[in-house]
């Protein structure tokens, strides 16, 4: 098993790419974020919801550090002990929340995973789904997600 990341406060992600555009007049509420990529017999974990697929991952608690927030996240969307292994990236990602009606910008911080365990999910809204990396590319709601996935890979291949 490999040896989980030191843990540090969270960081405001303002470095990396910025995906989405913004929206003239719509107030931006900055909302740090953190998200796993965890990679099984060759499959990515996504969270699926009625409107939307994800990385396991989500905002920020207020002092929560990023690998925190994913252990957190990992066990109400999906059901799974996340373990944080090392940081792939960070990226902006602008949205518009209909249900919370409220412009986002998502400074997100991006890890590489394991499953260290399971727990019981939270969130009944969301399912877990195991998808080929390249079918999660094209399923992520997020452009952001879709970029730390190829990252990922790209990590992935250049340890090989």
């Amino acid at each position: 098993m490999s040896k989980p990341l030191q843990t540090r406060p969270a960081q405001e992600a303002t470095s990396g790419p910025v995906f989405g555009t913004r929206t003239f007049g719509c107030p931006y509420i900055v909302r740090p974020s953190a998200y796993a990529l965890v990679l099984r017999d060759g499959l990515l974990a996504v969270a699926r919801t009625p409107k939307a697929n994800f990385l396991p991952g989500g905002g920020i608690e207020a002092e929560e550090t990023p690998e925190a927030a994913v252990v957190r996240e990992g066990i109400e969307e999906c059901g799974l002990l996340l373990r944080p292994l090392s940081l792939l990236g960070h990226a902006v990602q602008i949205s518009y929340s209909e249900t919370e009606a409220v412009c986002f910008e998502k400074r997100c911080t991006f890890f590489a995973a394991e499953i260290a365990g399971t727990a019981p999910q939270t969130e009944a809204d969301h399912t877990l789904v195991w998808l080929t990396p390249s079918e999660a590319v094209e399923a992520l709601s997020h452009p952001s997600h879709a970029w730390a996935v190829v990252r990922f890979l790209e990590q992935r291949a250049a340890a090989e």
